[in-house]
Protein backbone atom coordinates (compact mmCIF):
# COMPACT_ATOMS: atom_id res chain seq x y z
CA UNK A 1 0.00 0.00 0.00
CA UNK A 2 1.24 3.24 -1.07
CA UNK A 3 0.38 6.71 0.59
CA UNK A 4 1.12 10.40 -0.45
CA UNK A 5 0.63 12.83 2.08
CA UNK A 6 0.09 16.37 1.66
CA UNK A 7 -0.55 19.37 3.92
CA UNK A 8 -4.20 18.79 3.70
CA UNK A 9 -4.76 15.16 2.75
CA UNK A 10 -3.82 12.09 3.01
CA UNK A 11 -4.55 10.00 0.01
CA UNK A 12 -3.58 6.03 -0.24
CA UNK A 13 -4.25 3.47 -2.36
CA UNK A 14 -2.80 -0.11 -2.84
CA UNK A 15 -0.09 -0.71 -5.10
CA UNK A 16 -2.09 -3.44 -7.05
CA UNK A 17 -3.67 -2.00 -9.24
CA UNK A 18 -7.23 -2.24 -7.62
CA UNK A 19 -9.29 1.04 -8.52
CA UNK A 20 -9.92 3.14 -5.42
CA UNK A 21 -13.53 3.38 -4.85
CA UNK A 22 -14.47 5.09 -1.67
CA UNK A 23 -14.02 8.88 -0.80
CA UNK A 24 -14.29 10.13 2.75
CA UNK A 25 -14.13 13.32 4.17
CA UNK A 26 -12.43 13.05 8.19
CA UNK A 27 -11.25 16.36 9.84
CA UNK A 28 -10.81 18.31 6.87
CA UNK A 29 -8.89 15.30 5.16
CA UNK A 30 -9.57 14.01 2.26
CA UNK A 31 -9.03 10.15 2.11
CA UNK A 32 -9.18 7.42 -0.44
CA UNK A 33 -9.56 4.10 0.87
CA UNK A 34 -9.27 1.00 -1.78
CA UNK A 35 -11.90 -1.04 -2.66
CA UNK A 36 -12.75 -3.72 -0.37
CA UNK A 37 -13.27 -5.95 -3.01
CA UNK A 38 -9.73 -5.80 -4.07
CA UNK A 39 -9.11 -8.05 -0.71
CA UNK A 40 -8.77 -11.46 -0.12
CA UNK A 41 -10.39 -12.70 2.88
CA UNK A 42 -10.08 -9.21 4.44
CA UNK A 43 -12.14 -8.66 7.90
CA UNK A 44 -10.14 -5.59 8.37
CA UNK A 45 -10.43 -3.13 5.54
CA UNK A 46 -12.52 -0.22 6.91
CA UNK A 47 -12.48 3.09 8.25
CA UNK A 48 -14.01 4.71 11.09
CA UNK A 49 -12.73 8.09 12.67
CA UNK A 50 -13.59 8.72 16.20
CA UNK A 51 -14.28 13.06 16.79
CA UNK A 52 -12.60 14.27 20.23
CA UNK A 53 -14.34 17.59 20.96
CA UNK A 54 -11.57 19.78 23.03
CA UNK A 55 -13.40 22.41 25.13
CA UNK A 56 -12.15 25.28 23.07
CA UNK A 57 -14.22 24.79 20.21
CA UNK A 58 -12.82 22.11 18.90
CA UNK A 59 -11.05 20.13 16.35
CA UNK A 60 -11.52 16.40 14.80
CA UNK A 61 -8.60 14.38 15.92
CA UNK A 62 -7.66 11.29 13.81
CA UNK A 63 -5.26 8.40 13.63
CA UNK A 64 -5.46 6.64 10.33
CA UNK A 65 -5.62 2.96 9.94
CA UNK A 66 -5.95 0.23 7.84
CA UNK A 67 -5.89 -3.70 8.46
CA UNK A 68 -4.88 -6.38 6.50
CA UNK A 69 -4.75 -10.52 6.60
CA UNK A 70 -1.27 -9.70 5.05
CA UNK A 71 1.45 -9.11 7.59
CA UNK A 72 3.97 -6.68 4.94
CA UNK A 73 1.15 -4.45 4.51
CA UNK A 74 2.18 -1.21 5.99
CA UNK A 75 0.47 2.19 6.51
CA UNK A 76 2.59 4.59 6.44
CA UNK A 77 0.20 7.24 8.62
CA UNK A 78 0.81 11.14 8.28
CA UNK A 79 -1.52 12.80 10.74
CA UNK A 80 -0.84 15.03 13.99
CA UNK A 81 2.06 13.43 15.38
CA UNK A 82 5.06 13.16 17.49
CA UNK A 83 6.23 12.00 20.85
CA UNK A 84 3.11 11.32 22.95
CA UNK A 85 1.16 14.03 20.04
CA UNK A 86 -0.60 11.67 18.91
CA UNK A 87 -3.87 11.73 21.26
CA UNK A 88 -5.70 10.83 18.26
CA UNK A 89 -8.05 7.93 17.79
CA UNK A 90 -9.67 5.65 15.34
CA UNK A 91 -12.05 2.61 15.70
CA UNK A 92 -11.01 -0.91 13.65
CA UNK A 93 -14.19 -2.34 12.03
CA UNK A 94 -14.07 -6.35 11.05
CA UNK A 95 -16.31 -6.26 7.61
CA UNK A 96 -15.95 -10.21 6.91
CA UNK A 97 -14.80 -11.75 10.03
CA UNK A 98 -17.25 -13.64 12.89
CA UNK A 99 -17.87 -11.13 16.25
CA UNK A 100 -16.67 -10.81 18.37
CA UNK A 101 -13.31 -9.67 17.75
CA UNK A 102 -9.99 -9.25 19.94
CA UNK A 103 -7.28 -6.35 19.18
CA UNK A 104 -3.93 -6.15 20.86
CA UNK A 105 -0.57 -4.64 20.27
CA UNK A 106 1.45 -7.00 19.09
CA UNK A 107 4.55 -5.13 19.21
CA UNK A 108 4.90 -1.39 19.64
CA UNK A 109 3.97 1.50 22.22
CA UNK A 110 0.72 1.81 21.76
CA UNK A 111 -2.62 1.02 22.72
CA UNK A 112 -6.29 -0.23 22.47
CA UNK A 113 -8.90 -0.41 24.62
CA UNK A 114 -12.03 -2.92 25.24
CA UNK A 115 -14.11 -1.12 22.39
CA UNK A 116 -11.04 -1.61 19.63
CA UNK A 117 -10.10 2.57 20.25
CA UNK A 118 -6.83 2.51 19.31
CA UNK A 119 -3.93 5.06 21.04
CA UNK A 120 -0.98 6.37 19.38
CA UNK A 121 2.01 5.18 21.72
CA UNK A 122 5.09 7.45 23.32
CA UNK A 123 7.22 6.97 20.59
CA UNK A 124 7.02 7.73 16.82
CA UNK A 125 7.90 4.33 15.04
CA UNK A 126 6.39 1.10 13.68
CA UNK A 127 3.77 -0.57 15.52
CA UNK A 128 2.45 -3.85 14.58
CA UNK A 129 -1.33 -4.64 15.39
CA UNK A 130 -3.13 -8.09 15.77
CA UNK A 131 -6.86 -8.31 15.44
CA UNK A 132 -8.23 -12.50 16.00
CA UNK A 133 -12.18 -12.88 15.34
CA UNK A 134 -14.19 -15.50 17.26
CA UNK A 135 -13.53 -18.36 14.68
CA UNK A 136 -9.51 -17.51 15.49
CA UNK A 137 -8.98 -16.36 11.94
CA UNK A 138 -6.20 -13.14 12.87
CA UNK A 139 -4.62 -10.62 10.47
CA UNK A 140 -1.58 -8.04 11.18
CA UNK A 141 -0.83 -4.73 10.09
CA UNK A 142 1.94 -2.46 10.56
CA UNK A 143 1.50 1.10 11.27
CA UNK A 144 4.37 3.58 11.02
CA UNK A 145 3.50 6.69 12.59
CA UNK A 146 5.43 10.45 11.37
CA UNK A 147 4.60 13.60 12.32
CA UNK A 148 2.58 16.01 9.92
CA UNK A 149 4.21 17.48 6.70
CA UNK A 150 7.77 16.60 7.49
CA UNK A 151 7.98 14.04 10.39
CA UNK A 152 8.46 16.01 13.52
CA UNK A 153 12.09 14.52 13.44
CA UNK A 154 15.25 16.80 13.04
CA UNK A 155 18.82 15.85 11.65
CA UNK A 156 21.78 15.88 13.98
CA UNK A 157 20.45 15.45 16.91
CA UNK A 158 23.41 15.05 18.42
CA UNK A 159 24.28 18.08 18.22
CA UNK A 160 26.97 17.71 15.82
CA UNK A 161 26.37 20.21 13.41
CA UNK A 162 27.62 22.98 15.09
CA UNK A 163 30.02 26.08 14.54
CA UNK A 164 32.91 28.30 16.04
CA UNK A 165 31.71 31.41 18.26
CA UNK A 166 33.44 33.59 19.75
CA UNK A 167 33.80 33.21 23.96
CA UNK A 168 30.91 32.00 25.85
CA UNK A 169 27.98 33.00 22.54
CA UNK A 170 24.59 33.50 24.69
CA UNK A 171 22.09 35.58 22.55
CA UNK A 172 21.11 34.80 19.47
CA UNK A 173 18.69 35.98 16.31
CA UNK A 174 18.01 35.89 12.61
CA UNK A 175 17.85 37.98 9.06
CA UNK A 176 18.68 38.45 6.05
CA UNK A 177 21.74 40.90 5.83
CA UNK A 178 23.13 40.66 2.75
CA UNK A 179 19.67 40.20 1.42
CA UNK A 180 20.63 36.90 -1.12
CA UNK A 181 17.77 35.38 -0.29
CA UNK A 182 19.48 32.97 2.85
CA UNK A 183 18.93 33.50 6.78
CA UNK A 184 22.41 34.85 8.33
CA UNK A 185 22.88 33.95 12.33
CA UNK A 186 23.54 36.98 14.69
CA UNK A 187 24.85 35.93 18.31
CA UNK A 188 26.32 37.77 20.84
CA UNK A 189 28.59 36.82 23.48
CA UNK A 190 28.48 37.05 27.36
CA UNK A 191 31.84 36.28 28.39
CA UNK A 192 36.02 36.48 27.73
CA UNK A 193 38.07 39.79 27.59
CA UNK A 194 36.21 41.30 24.98
CA UNK A 195 32.43 40.71 24.14
CA UNK A 196 31.05 40.44 20.30
CA UNK A 197 28.11 40.79 18.31
CA UNK A 198 29.52 38.10 15.35
CA UNK A 199 27.49 37.62 12.12
CA UNK A 200 27.59 34.28 10.64
CA UNK A 201 26.80 34.60 6.52
CA UNK A 202 23.83 31.71 6.03
CA UNK A 203 24.86 29.74 2.53
CA UNK A 204 20.87 29.03 2.14
CA UNK A 205 21.60 25.19 2.92
CA UNK A 206 21.15 25.10 6.44
CA UNK A 207 25.10 25.83 6.71
CA UNK A 208 27.12 28.98 7.12
CA UNK A 209 30.11 30.52 6.66
CA UNK A 210 32.21 32.12 9.29
CA UNK A 211 31.54 35.61 9.65
CA UNK A 212 31.92 39.41 10.63
CA UNK A 213 33.58 40.45 14.38
CA UNK A 214 31.71 43.49 16.04
CA UNK A 215 33.07 44.83 19.16
CA UNK A 216 30.29 45.25 21.75
CA UNK A 217 31.47 46.92 25.32
CA UNK A 218 30.19 44.13 27.41
CA UNK A 219 28.13 41.72 28.04
CA UNK A 220 25.36 41.39 25.06
CA UNK A 221 21.74 41.46 26.61
CA UNK A 222 18.93 40.46 23.72
CA UNK A 223 19.41 41.06 20.56
CA UNK A 224 16.93 42.47 17.78
CA UNK A 225 17.48 42.44 14.35
CA UNK A 226 15.26 45.02 12.72
CA UNK A 227 15.26 47.65 9.64
CA UNK A 228 15.37 50.92 12.69
CA UNK A 229 16.30 53.63 10.04
CA UNK A 230 14.01 52.57 7.41
CA UNK A 231 16.59 52.26 4.54
CA UNK A 232 15.59 48.33 4.05
CA UNK A 233 19.09 47.18 5.33
CA UNK A 234 18.93 45.30 8.71
CA UNK A 235 20.79 46.43 11.70
CA UNK A 236 21.11 45.09 15.40
CA UNK A 237 20.40 46.48 18.56
CA UNK A 238 21.50 44.51 21.38
CA UNK A 239 21.16 45.30 25.25
CA UNK A 240 24.95 45.64 27.04
CA UNK A 241 25.44 45.28 30.49
CA UNK A 242 28.22 46.87 32.55
CA UNK A 243 29.06 49.70 34.88
CA UNK A 244 27.15 52.48 32.38
CA UNK A 245 24.17 50.15 31.31
CA UNK A 246 22.95 51.03 27.51
CA UNK A 247 21.93 49.58 24.65
CA UNK A 248 24.00 49.66 21.41
CA UNK A 249 22.48 50.25 17.96
CA UNK A 250 24.35 48.76 15.07
CA UNK A 251 23.41 50.45 11.82
CA UNK A 252 23.63 47.80 8.68
CA UNK A 253 25.39 48.18 5.53
CA UNK A 254 23.54 45.65 3.83
CA UNK A 255 26.58 43.61 3.21
CA UNK A 256 26.83 41.50 6.56
CA UNK A 257 28.64 44.25 8.10
CA UNK A 258 28.16 46.80 10.47
CA UNK A 259 28.55 50.59 11.28
CA UNK A 260 30.44 51.73 15.01
CA UNK A 261 28.00 51.03 17.67
CA UNK A 262 26.39 53.98 19.32
CA UNK A 263 25.35 53.55 22.57
CA UNK A 264 21.86 54.95 24.27
CA UNK A 265 21.63 54.80 28.26
CA UNK A 266 19.28 52.09 29.57
CA UNK A 267 18.04 51.42 32.89
CA UNK A 268 20.12 49.48 35.72
CA UNK A 269 21.90 46.11 35.19
CA UNK A 270 19.75 45.73 31.39
CA UNK A 271 18.85 42.04 30.93
CA UNK A 272 16.62 41.73 27.63
CA UNK A 273 15.35 44.69 25.08
CA UNK A 274 12.37 44.38 22.44
CA UNK A 275 11.63 46.41 19.50
CA UNK A 276 7.95 47.73 18.36
CA UNK A 277 6.26 50.52 17.45
CA UNK A 278 4.27 50.87 20.73
CA UNK A 279 3.33 55.05 20.38
CA UNK A 280 1.74 54.18 17.21
CA UNK A 281 3.57 56.96 15.13
CA UNK A 282 5.03 54.20 12.65
CA UNK A 283 8.44 54.58 13.54
CA UNK A 284 10.76 51.61 15.48
CA UNK A 285 10.59 52.00 19.48
CA UNK A 286 11.94 50.22 22.48
CA UNK A 287 11.34 48.53 25.34
CA UNK A 288 13.53 46.96 28.16
CA UNK A 289 13.69 45.50 31.01
CA UNK A 290 16.69 45.43 33.86
CA UNK A 291 17.30 44.70 37.71
CA UNK A 292 15.45 48.15 38.41
CA UNK A 293 12.72 46.48 38.47
CA UNK A 294 10.51 48.29 36.17
CA UNK A 295 10.21 48.53 32.20
CA UNK A 296 11.37 51.19 30.10
CA UNK A 297 10.45 52.58 27.29
CA UNK A 298 12.74 54.59 24.48
CA UNK A 299 11.20 56.45 21.79
CA UNK A 300 12.42 55.70 18.04
CA UNK A 301 13.02 58.95 15.96
CA UNK A 302 12.84 56.94 13.21
CA UNK A 303 16.60 57.72 11.71
CA UNK A 304 17.66 55.12 13.74
CA UNK A 305 18.35 57.38 16.87
CA UNK A 306 15.96 56.62 20.44
CA UNK A 307 15.11 59.20 22.83
CA UNK A 308 15.96 58.93 26.60
CA UNK A 309 13.97 56.04 28.24
CA UNK A 310 11.08 56.85 30.41
CA UNK A 311 10.70 54.21 33.20
CA UNK A 312 7.04 52.55 34.37
CA UNK A 313 5.84 50.05 36.77
CA UNK A 314 7.00 47.85 39.85
CA UNK A 315 8.20 44.24 38.92
CA UNK A 316 10.30 41.70 40.12
CA UNK A 317 13.67 40.97 38.97
CA UNK A 318 12.68 40.82 35.19
CA UNK A 319 15.15 38.89 32.62
CA UNK A 320 13.24 38.63 29.59
CA UNK A 321 10.79 41.27 27.79
CA UNK A 322 8.29 40.65 24.85
CA UNK A 323 5.90 42.56 22.84
CA UNK A 324 2.42 41.47 21.40
CA UNK A 325 -1.21 43.37 21.19
CA UNK A 326 -2.47 41.19 23.93
CA UNK A 327 -5.98 42.60 23.56
CA UNK A 328 -6.72 43.54 20.33
CA UNK A 329 -6.88 46.99 20.92
CA UNK A 330 -4.24 48.25 17.83
CA UNK A 331 -2.03 48.61 20.61
CA UNK A 332 1.34 46.97 21.32
CA UNK A 333 1.84 45.36 24.99
CA UNK A 334 4.73 44.34 26.63
CA UNK A 335 5.08 41.41 29.04
CA UNK A 336 8.18 40.58 30.99
CA UNK A 337 9.43 37.14 33.08
CA UNK A 338 9.63 37.89 36.73
CA UNK A 339 12.53 35.55 38.14
CA UNK A 340 11.66 36.34 41.49
CA UNK A 341 8.91 37.97 43.66
CA UNK A 342 5.06 38.89 43.96
CA UNK A 343 2.15 37.05 43.52
CA UNK A 344 4.22 33.97 43.97
CA UNK A 345 7.60 34.20 45.99
CA UNK A 346 9.03 32.12 43.00
CA UNK A 347 8.33 33.98 40.07
CA UNK A 348 5.49 35.08 37.70
CA UNK A 349 4.75 36.82 34.06
CA UNK A 350 3.56 40.81 34.09
CA UNK A 351 1.58 42.13 31.51
CA UNK A 352 1.47 45.58 31.03
CA UNK A 353 -1.01 46.72 28.63
CA UNK A 354 -0.07 49.68 25.87
CA UNK A 355 -1.74 52.93 25.63
CA UNK A 356 -0.92 53.75 22.15
CA UNK A 357 1.42 56.35 23.20
CA UNK A 358 4.25 54.90 24.75
CA UNK A 359 3.10 54.32 27.66
CA UNK A 360 1.95 51.40 29.55
CA UNK A 361 -0.85 50.63 32.22
CA UNK A 362 0.00 49.07 35.59
CA UNK A 363 1.43 45.54 35.61
CA UNK A 364 -0.68 42.39 36.27
CA UNK A 365 1.56 39.69 37.23
CA UNK A 366 0.11 36.02 37.11
CA UNK A 367 2.15 33.62 38.92
CA UNK A 368 4.24 30.90 37.49
CA UNK A 369 6.26 27.89 38.72
CA UNK A 370 9.75 28.98 40.17
CA UNK A 371 12.00 31.22 38.45
CA UNK A 372 10.59 32.35 35.10
CA UNK A 373 13.46 33.39 33.24
CA UNK A 374 11.75 33.85 29.68
CA UNK A 375 8.24 34.37 28.32
CA UNK A 376 7.09 33.98 24.86
CA UNK A 377 3.67 34.67 23.11
CA UNK A 378 1.86 32.58 20.67
CA UNK A 379 -1.82 30.97 20.14
CA UNK A 380 -1.30 27.53 21.80
CA UNK A 381 -4.93 25.99 21.53
CA UNK A 382 -5.91 27.50 17.99
CA UNK A 383 -8.59 29.63 18.96
CA UNK A 384 -6.87 33.29 17.84
CA UNK A 385 -6.16 34.35 21.27
CA UNK A 386 -2.88 34.93 22.06
CA UNK A 387 -1.29 32.86 25.31
CA UNK A 388 2.13 33.18 27.13
CA UNK A 389 4.82 30.48 27.83
CA UNK A 390 7.27 31.32 30.38
CA UNK A 391 10.42 28.99 30.90
CA UNK A 392 10.66 28.26 34.85
CA UNK A 393 14.74 28.23 35.46
CA UNK A 394 14.37 26.84 38.69
CA UNK A 395 11.75 24.01 37.95
CA UNK A 396 12.49 22.36 34.92
CA UNK A 397 9.63 23.15 33.31
CA UNK A 398 7.37 25.34 30.88
CA UNK A 399 4.37 27.31 32.09
CA UNK A 400 1.29 27.90 29.68
CA UNK A 401 -0.70 30.35 30.38
CA UNK A 402 -3.95 30.47 28.07
CA UNK A 403 -4.98 34.05 27.18
CA UNK A 404 -8.81 34.76 27.72
CA UNK A 405 -8.42 37.79 24.63
CA UNK A 406 -9.21 40.85 26.87
CA UNK A 407 -5.25 40.53 27.99
CA UNK A 408 -5.93 38.86 31.28
CA UNK A 409 -4.88 35.12 31.67
CA UNK A 410 -5.80 31.77 33.20
CA UNK A 411 -3.25 30.16 35.98
CA UNK A 412 -0.43 28.62 34.75
CA UNK A 413 -0.26 24.57 33.34
CA UNK A 414 3.35 23.26 33.58
CA UNK A 415 5.24 20.68 31.81
CA UNK A 416 8.48 18.95 32.47
CA UNK A 417 11.66 19.83 30.48
CA UNK A 418 15.23 19.74 31.21
CA UNK A 419 16.56 21.55 34.00
CA UNK A 420 17.53 25.01 34.30
CA UNK A 421 15.27 26.26 30.75
CA UNK A 422 16.74 29.43 29.26
CA UNK A 423 14.72 30.11 26.72
CA UNK A 424 11.88 29.34 24.18
CA UNK A 425 10.59 29.06 20.70
CA UNK A 426 7.52 28.90 19.67
CA UNK A 427 6.53 27.71 16.04
CA UNK A 428 4.95 24.57 14.30
CA UNK A 429 7.74 21.93 14.30
CA UNK A 430 5.74 19.13 12.32
CA UNK A 431 4.00 21.29 9.91
CA UNK A 432 0.46 20.01 11.56
CA UNK A 433 -1.07 23.26 12.13
CA UNK A 434 -0.43 23.51 15.79
CA UNK A 435 1.98 25.14 17.86
CA UNK A 436 4.68 23.38 19.01
CA UNK A 437 7.84 24.16 21.60
CA UNK A 438 11.69 24.45 21.29
CA UNK A 439 13.02 24.41 24.50
CA UNK A 440 16.85 25.29 25.51
CA UNK A 441 17.66 23.69 28.31
CA UNK A 442 21.11 24.54 29.78
CA UNK A 443 21.14 22.61 32.84
CA UNK A 444 20.52 19.15 31.25
CA UNK A 445 22.74 20.52 27.98
CA UNK A 446 19.50 19.55 25.67
CA UNK A 447 17.18 21.07 23.24
CA UNK A 448 13.56 20.04 24.26
CA UNK A 449 10.66 20.05 21.40
CA UNK A 450 7.40 19.97 22.68
CA UNK A 451 4.91 18.81 20.43
CA UNK A 452 1.42 20.77 20.78
CA UNK A 453 -1.46 18.88 21.43
CA UNK A 454 -4.19 22.31 19.79
CA UNK A 455 -5.21 22.73 23.52
CA UNK A 456 -2.47 24.50 25.41
CA UNK A 457 -1.41 21.26 26.32
CA UNK A 458 1.92 19.65 25.01
CA UNK A 459 3.27 16.48 24.92
CA UNK A 460 6.23 14.90 26.35
CA UNK A 461 9.42 16.19 25.84
CA UNK A 462 11.31 14.80 23.13
CA UNK A 463 14.75 15.68 24.09
CA UNK A 464 17.98 16.46 21.59
CA UNK A 465 21.49 16.50 22.60
CA UNK A 466 23.03 20.10 23.03
CA UNK A 467 26.72 19.65 24.55
CA UNK A 468 27.69 22.85 26.27
CA UNK A 469 24.30 24.10 27.56
CA UNK A 470 21.97 26.09 25.22
CA UNK A 471 21.58 29.18 26.21
CA UNK A 472 18.57 31.80 23.48
CA UNK A 473 16.95 29.44 20.86
CA UNK A 474 15.50 30.20 17.50
CA UNK A 475 13.65 28.44 15.08
CA UNK A 476 13.37 29.95 11.35
CA UNK A 477 13.55 28.12 8.20
CA UNK A 478 17.39 28.13 7.91
CA UNK A 479 17.95 25.81 4.30
CA UNK A 480 14.71 27.08 2.12
CA UNK A 481 12.87 23.68 2.22
CA UNK A 482 9.64 25.21 3.63
CA UNK A 483 10.33 23.58 6.98
CA UNK A 484 11.30 24.79 10.89
CA UNK A 485 14.37 24.57 11.67
CA UNK A 486 16.34 25.24 14.73
CA UNK A 487 19.41 26.81 16.36
CA UNK A 488 20.86 27.50 19.42
CA UNK A 489 24.55 28.87 20.86
CA UNK A 490 25.74 26.56 23.11
CA UNK A 491 27.74 28.87 25.99
CA UNK A 492 30.20 26.48 27.48
CA UNK A 493 31.67 24.73 24.22
CA UNK A 494 31.64 28.07 22.88
CA UNK A 495 29.35 26.53 19.29
CA UNK A 496 26.35 27.51 18.05
CA UNK A 497 24.28 24.30 17.05
CA UNK A 498 22.26 23.45 13.96
CA UNK A 499 19.00 21.41 13.94
CA UNK A 500 17.66 20.85 10.69
CA UNK A 501 14.14 19.33 10.39
CA UNK A 502 13.31 16.77 8.25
Amino acid sequence: MKVVTGKNRIRMHRATGCACQKLRVIAGLSILLGSTACWSNPFFSDLLDATQESQNNSTSLLLLAWLAPNPSETLHVTASASQVLMAEQATFQATNGTAPYSFRIQSGAGSIDANGIYTAGAVLGSQTILVTDANSLSGTATISVFGGQGNGTFQNTDGSVNYNSPTQPERINAGDFNQDGAIDIAIGTNGGATQYVYIFQGNGDGTFSGGITNTLSSSARGIEIIDVNGDSKLDVITGEQDGTDHFAVLIGNGDLTLQGRTDYAAPASIQDLVTADFDNDGKVDLVSCGTDDSLSFHKGTGDGTFSAYVSTGAINNPFHVSAADLNLDGNMDAITSNYSGAPSTNAGVSVFLGNGDGTFQNPVEYATNTNSHSVKVADFNNDGILDLVSANRGAASISTLLGNGDGTFQTAVDTAVGASPFDMAPCDLNGDGRMDLAVASEGASQVSILFGNNDGTFAAQTPFSAPGGPKEIICRDLNNDQKMDIATPTVNSHRFRVYLGN
